[in-house]
């Protein structure tokens, strides 16, 4: 049965509002009655949703959501089920804007940009503490409360979280999971990961907010034997073999990147807390910012000769077929969440 405005949600809480929709679940504004009618955030699973993976999955957010303390995580405040037992939980109503909608316009302000950066490493530091991987971090699931100034970010929609102990065996589901734009390396490979794989894609936000756009899309340069390939592929070599644009970038941002985007979780830093330490380090990642920038110009590829056609054909061939055999999928599978 659907849910109408104005409607009573477990003797608890009653609706005033829709806030968004997402394909399996949908949150709603809410007034929570027992205790005054204090305005909140009811997220609610829908009906028909598979019960034995998307309301396992809802919950789950659930309980690893209250494990975790920090201002800067969106905080559940109750949990419950409707009378056809459907799940939902109850969450601190935010009025603010997410991080992507400001993007729309370009680059922020760098005080803004320091700001959010330092804002969404305090959340991962509380939720990698739990031992809590977010896998989907973004700018759609980063959320500017505020305005100027006052403007603090809050990490939305773990829905794709899982325990780090519990990785190993969630790779062996067939299917990858999360945002293509920001897959970690180690992900697209199926390989083990733990927190670093969400500072790698904290490292794609931090580069969107410095200029506006994502380091790897399907319209960047690539070389030609790429380019006849599937977009996602495409974005997917990128993560994997092209090191990130950092020239014009200033060199402070441009070390942070060169850390934040290296291709495996050994080369970034080893934690949130040691990302914010290089932070309050700026001599140190200008000195390693002007030597990224001053490698990637000296390996600035020269334009390439024209090669013929048929040659090109195989060799755009032959990076496909090694492409999805490094992805271990015979068709790249990918489950877009965005709840």
């Amino acid at each position: 049965m659907p849910l109408s405005i104005g409607q009573i949600i477990d003797d608890r809480y009653r609706l005033t509002g829709l806030i968004g929709a997402g394909r399996v679940a949908v949150v709603y504004r809410a007034e929570q009655l027992q205790l005054y009618d204090r305005p909140c955030a009811l997220k609610i699973l829908r009906a028909g949703a598979d019960a034995l993976s998307e309301a396992g999955r809802f919950q789950r957010e659930a309980a690893l959501l209250m494990r975790i303390h920090s201002p800067h995580v969106v905080r559940i405040i109750d949990v419950g089920a409707l009378s056809d037992g459907r799940a939902y939980f109850a969450m601190d109503l935010l009025e603010g804007q997410p991080l992507s909608a400001l993007l729309t316009a370009g680059p922020l302000p760098a005080s803004l940009i320091e700001r959010a950066l330092r804002g969404v490493l305090s959340g991962l530091m509380a939720a990698h503490a739990q031992g809590i991987i977010h896998r989907d971090l973004h700018p759609g699931n980063i959320l500017l409360v505020g305005e100027g100034e006052a403007c603090f970010p809050v990490i939305l929609d773990f829905g794709l979280s899982r325990e780090a102990k519990d990785h190993a065996e969630l790779t062996t589901m067939g299917a990858l999971i999360g945002t293509p734009t920001h897959l970690s390396p180690e992900q697209l490979r199926y390989a083990p990961i733990d927190a670093r794989a969400d500072l790698y894609a904290l490292g794609i936000t931090l580069y969107q907010m410095l200029t506006g756009a994502a380091p790897f899309t399907a319209d960047a340069e690539v070389p030609a034997e790429v380019r006849p390939l599937p977009e996602i592929l495409r974005v997917g070599w990128q993560h994997l073999r092209q090191p990130p644009p950092l020239m014009g970038l200033p060199p402070r941002w441009a070390g942070l990147l060169a850390r934040l985007l290296a291709k495996t979780p050994e080369g970034r830093p080893a934690s949130a807390q040691a990302t914010l330490a290089l932070l309050d380090a700026p001599e140190i990642l200008e000195a390693e910012g002007r030597a990224a920038q001053a490698e990637a110009q000296a390996n600035a590829p020269a334009t390439p000769s024209r090669q013929a056609p048929r040659r090109q054909r195989g060799r755009a061939r032959a990076l496909l077929i090694g492409l999805l055999g490094l992805l271990g999928l015979l068709g790249l599978i990918l489950k877009l969440t965005t709840d």
